[in-house]
């Protein structure tokens, strides 16, 4: 996330997460508040944004998904092809 700068984050924390989260642990990381982190994050989500990484992802991921799918069709210890992006798991028959 820091690009090997030391930084934490939390992504889509809603409902009773954060709720609980607030009330117990009213503590986050080291980084939070630290200028230095802050640029080396936004640095990170710049590239992200004007190098098109994320859509790179979304069409790198498919043609992994593509080719692993066509594994699992000739081998059948592969059960199920699943991802999103380059995230992306098999499971076992």
């Amino acid at each position: 996330m820091g690009n090997g700068f030391p930084m934490g984050g939390v992504a889509n924390a809603r409902g009773g997460c954060s709720i609980a989260f607030a009330a117990e642990a009213r503590y986050f990381n080291t980084f939070g508040g630290n200028p230095v982190a802050a640029a080396a994050g936004l640095a990170v989500l710049d590239v992200i944004e004007n190098e098109g990484l994320i859509e790179n992802a979304r069409i790198v991921g498919g043609h992994i998904m593509e080719g692993f799918g066509e594994i699992g069709n000739r081998h059948i210890q592969i059960g199920d092809v699943r991802g999103a992006g380059l995230f992306i798991a098999r499971a076992c028959a």
